[in-house]
């Protein structure tokens, strides 16, 4: 439990920049370094999270706990990945809102935001070689998906609905 709960800290002290971007951290973590999981694995519990409502690091904090150690193992996980966050977070936009208009605050968003982006793109490549999403089937869907996301506008939630459907009807 105690191992579960570090882990959990570390990955909400560390990881930044948003849900698919602590994605990354938490893959070096549960799957690099600590071995709990295998990628695939992980990457299962990623998809099946997403099709639930709620932030996605703390669902997939919950799944790691529990698979670990029962219920108590998810509420010290869910716990540990929030806690640090909160705090930061307080304490960050308590700065904001007295030197927000700062042309330095304007500076350090421009050097985070490109690192950002580098860390969701990490965890997307993570995702499509850890999921077995090379193959036509897989890309033919992606694509679609992208698609109605940019150029439709459709809600994930149908998306999701819609990948659940085709998962039944072309994957055997």
């Amino acid at each position: 439990m105690k191992e579960l709960l570090l882990t959990f800290l570390k990955i909400g002290l560390i990881g930044c920049g948003g849900g698919n971007a602590v994605f990354r951290v938490l893959l070096s973590e549960v799957v690099e370094k600590k071995g709990w999981f295998t990628l695939p694995e992980i990457v299962n519990m990623f998809s099946l999270a997403q099709t639930a409502p709620g932030l996605i690091i703390p669902k997939l904090a919950v799944i790691c706990g529990y698979k670990k150690a029962g219920i108590p193992g998810a509420i010290v996980s869910f716990f540990a990945v929030n806690l640090p966050g909160i705090i930061i977070c307080m304490a960050i936009f308590a700065i904001y809102w007295k030197y927000g208009k700062h042309p330095v605050f304007n500076r350090i968003l421009c050097g985070i935001k490109p690192i950002v982006a580098a860390l969701v793109f990490s965890a997307f490549l993570m995702i499509f070689k850890g999921g077995n999403l090379l193959n036509w089937k897989s890309i033919l869907i992606f694509c679609g998906a992208l698609v109605m996301l940019i150029a439709f506008k459709i809600h994930p939630l149908w998306l999701i609905i819609a990948g659940i459907c085709l998962g039944l009807l072309i994957f055997k």
